[in-house]
């Protein structure tokens, strides 16, 4: 008799204490929702167009100067400059230019595009057609509130979440003056909007339609209740679970009722703020609200400080995501997977503008793929010629021992012409051509050796027209063959050569030229005396220690394959053409390189 009823009041007293726990000791882990994070993520830069599109709009005659904007890009989130933005998005914006003031340079400015102007008409039709749904979810916020009266600057800081539109304080409230009126004074907190009359069918919240709904169709009562869901693998702990259970199990405490005699701490009006959250978040456009934004209205909602614990506490009604370093409270039953599923109807505005994006999107996606492709063709096409000329390279070998004959048949014939235009010389004013050739042949630099071959086929015409005619007139000759093209690695060698010896500093100066004629070298093989009387009578030549960049030359100078070097002569006049020879590259005073050609034709 005794332990009977000490057990019955230890179960009561179990039972109270567990109503009274407090419920911000209930703790639940939070989990991140990869999905719902995507849905925020997709609208990411939507919503950045959309910011810039609202700057732009808020300034007189709806024009900036673009370095005006380009200062604003931190209070906009644009991580890029203005140039790169309005190159990323075309369509939106035109830039042209114009004076700040009447006496100033022009810069460049930007106002709307014609396709946007087109945009921001049809938005205006979009509100006026659903003018009803704003009037209604302007008097819902206002019913929900403490004194039944919030902020103006705090509606004007939301108007975006919940779709009003930019001018509602002094276009639509004015209109239904019914259900709204404006008390204050104007200034920055000073001006409030108040709800005139209560209007019984904007009463209900979206969870109270939805029981009725389902009570018409089922013919049975359901009690009005939330939709949990919670995420894949979340697992609550036992004594969350069992507390999750008791809660739900209340009743329903609609967000429009009279709540003053309920404890800020209790049970039910933990019911009651999860019930306004949902209500908020049902009335919002992407079914979505910042928390920093939802913590402006404690005052009007009754809201506790540690509100945003909500938002874990009941992981199955609500998500509140990190993304992008922003707490955000995500109505869990509005999305499937990372689509939102109850459209507002409003959000036709936000289809038309993606429209807008999407199309200037594809223009740039476009014309980039055309560049890429020129790209391409250009490249395919430098690719085609440089295997067309491998190709050539390659079969120069295969293609001499064909023109060795027709070359020993024309040397044949040659000598018979070079016998009567050996004794020729050239006038150049006052220099013998003969001499001349000579001379630089003695003394020109590695440099200068590729230039020396151009510059006499550019003298070639000149040379010709100069040419006396032989007493004897010469047979017809046939055209000679064709000079083959340079071996691949006599092309490597001359590159080589010529970046090693253009280190060297040049003095273009020239001395005095001998008075006779310069013998050749094949008829006068000890003609270093004449050399030698230039030296000042000096029986040896003075070596002087070569520099860096003359070692340097005359190591790849030496490297030169005295074939390459007679191939480039293939391309002098026959009058100039020699049947054996030799010749000198001096380099600094102790580096002297000699090449000798068996025959030039």
């Amino acid at each position: 008799m005794l332990f009977k009823p000490h057990t019955i009041s230890s179960h009561i007293l179990s039972n109270h204490l567990n109503q009274l726990r407090s419920i911000s000791s209930l703790k639940v882990v939070w989990r991140k929702d990869p999905e719902l994070d995507r849905a925020i993520e997709n609208d990411k830069r939507f919503k950045l167009c959309a910011r810039v599109v609202r700057e732009v709009l808020n300034e007189p005659r709806h024009v900036i100067p673009l370095r005006y904007l380009e200062k604003r890009r931190q209070r906009m989130h644009l991580k890029v400059k203005i140039e790169t933005f309005l190159n990323h998005n075309p369509g939106l914006f035109d830039v042209y230019l114009d004076r700040i003031k009447p006496k100033t340079e022009p810069v460049r400015f930007i106002r709307f595009s014609a396709k946007l102007q087109n945009f921001l008409e049809e938005q205006k039709r979009i509100f006026q057609k659903n003018e009803d749904l704003i009037v209604a979810k302007l008097c819902k916020l206002l019913m929900m509130s403490k004194n039944k009266v919030v902020s103006a600057d705090k509606l004007l800081h939301v108007k975006k979440e919940f779709g009003f539109p930019d001018d509602f304080l002094v276009d639509l409230v004015p209109r239904y003056s019914n259900y709204f009126r404006l008390i204050g004074s104007p200034g920055e907190g000073q001006s409030f909007l108040e709800l005139v009359n209560w209007e019984p069918k904007f009463a209900k919240s979206v969870i109270e339609h939805r029981a009725e709904e389902e009570s018409e169709r089922i013919g049975i009562r359901v009690r009005p209740n939330f939709i949990v869901q919670l995420p894949s693998g979340f697992v609550l702990k036992k004594d969350m679970r069992d507390w999750v259970r008791d809660w739900m199990e209340l009743d329903y405490v609609s967000p429009y009722a009279d709540v003053s005699h309920l404890e800020q701490n209790s049970r039910e009006m933990e019911k009651r703020m999860v019930g306004v959250f949902h209500e908020l978040l049902s009335l919002s456009l992407y079914k979505r609200i910042p928390v920093p934004i939802l913590g402006k209205f404690c005052d009007e909602y009754r809201f506790s400080n540690a509100f945003s614990s909500v938002f874990t506490r009941h992981s199955g009604i609500f998500y509140m995501s990190l993304k992008g370093g922003i707490e955000t409270a995500v109505l869990r039953e509005a999305y499937e997977g990372d689509k939102l599923v109850d459209l507002d109807p409003l959000l036709e505005i936000k289809d038309k503008f993606v429209e807008l994006l999407e199309e200037g999107w594809r223009q740039r996606a476009e014309e980039l793929r055309l560049k890429q492709e020129k790209l391409r063709r250009d490249m395919e096409n430098s690719a085609t010629k440089v295997d067309q000329m491998s190709v050539k390279e390659t079969n120069v070998d295969g293609r001499r021992h064909v023109d060795n004959g027709r070359r020993r048949a024309f040397k044949e014939q040659l000598e018979v012409r070079r016998k009567g235009v050996k004794n020729l010389t050239f006038v150049m004013g006052h220099m013998n051509i003969k001499t001349f050739l000579g001379f630089l042949m003695e003394r020109v630099k590695i440099l200068n050796l590729i230039t020396l071959a151009l510059t006499f086929l550019a003298l070639v015409p000149k040379m010709e027209s100069q040419m006396r005619s032989p007493i004897f007139p010469l047979p017809a000759l046939p055209a000679p063959p064709q000079s083959p093209p340079l071996r691949p690695l006599c092309a490597s060698q001359f590159a080589l050569a010529n970046y090693a010896c253009g280190q060297l500093r040049t003095q273009p100066t020239l001395p005095s030229l001998p008075n006779s004629l310069l013998p050749d070298r094949d008829e006068d093989e000890d003609g270093s005396h004449q050399r030698h009387s230039h030296r000042h009578g000096h029986s040896h030549r003075h070596r002087h220690e070569l520099t860096a960049s003359e070692r340097n030359c005359c190591r790849w100078a030496r490297e030169m394959d005295s074939q390459c070097v007679c191939e480039v002569l293939l391309r002098l006049p026959l009058s100039l053409s020699r049947p054996r020879h030799r010749f000198t590259v001096s380099i600094g005073e102790s580096c002297d390189v000699t090449y000798t050609c068996e025959g030039t034709r």
